[in-house]
């Protein structure tokens, strides 16, 4: 019912209104491509696609505070504020809560959880650094060491939010979703859902280890996705 050519407001919208466009043309083929089912579908992996980088995220978000506990009574103190001031927490209050905005951030670049972009094909002859590379050649980005790099991020390997609070010119040096025409089409929805379940976690409890447990290992386990070893955590609520 809300659907306007005028305000394109995301993916749908673009289906929807190419799906439109082909009946009216007649345009069978994009019609027989994008049918209700096939936007259906779409619509599904969006969401189905996101659980695994979103969920790993999270839990490297638990990770690093468990090592920087002083970053959860920071966060937790100034989400509070943003609510006893405004009212209940929406998705849209990324920017009234830097610090936690920050800590998300530096957990998106030190973890890396996609360590490879999407394939992108290139479009005509290159040469980078002294190598050709021909047209149609497959390029995968390697954000892992874009992230890592030591001679844009100090201490690359260090669990540092405040790089995000005053941030240097880093330009394409933080790229957690990709570049280009294939950047992550679920990156908003994404961003949204890990603001509102980290917001929640660390205002309502404090993350501790379990007595005579270690703090969890920063490593990883690299795969498509680069998940955290298993772990064990208490949780205490917050009076």
């Amino acid at each position: 019912e809300t659907l306007s050519e005028d305000n394109v407001r995301d993916l749908l919208d673009f289906l929807l209104l190419e799906q439109k466009k082909a009946k009216e043309e007649g345009n069978e083929e994009v019609q027989t491509f994008l049918s209700d089912n096939t936007i259906g579908h779409i619509v599904y992996e969006l969401f189905g696609g996101g659980i695994e980088s979103t969920t790993m995220t999270i839990l490297w978000f638990i990770i690093y505070l468990l090592h920087n506990p002083e970053w959860q009574e920071i966060i937790s103190e100034e989400v509070r504020l943003r609510i006893e001031t405004t009212g209940p927490l929406s998705p849209f209050d990324r920017n009234c809560c830097p610090n936690l905005d920050a800590a998300i951030k530096e957990t998106l670049r030190l973890a890396s959880v996609l360590p490879l972009g999407f394939p992108h094909r290139l479009m005509k002859d290159t040469t980078v650094r002294g190598y050709h590379i021909p047209e149609d050649s497959m390029v995968i980005l390697n954000i892992w060491a874009i992230h890592h790099d030591p001679n844009v991020w100090e201490d690359s390997y260090t669990f540092n939010p405040r790089r995000f609070l005053d941030p240097q010119d880093q330009g394409k040096s933080y790229l957690p979703f990709g570049l280009g025409h294939r950047v992550c089409v679920g990156s908003s929805v994404a961003k949204m859902e890990i603001f509102m379940f980290c917001a929640y976690l660390v205002t309502n409890f404090v993350f501790t280890c379990p007595k005579g447990e270690p703090l969890p290992d920063v490593t990883g386990r690299a795969g498509l996705t680069i998940r955290p070893k298993p772990f064990k955590i208490c949780l205490k609520r917050r009076l």
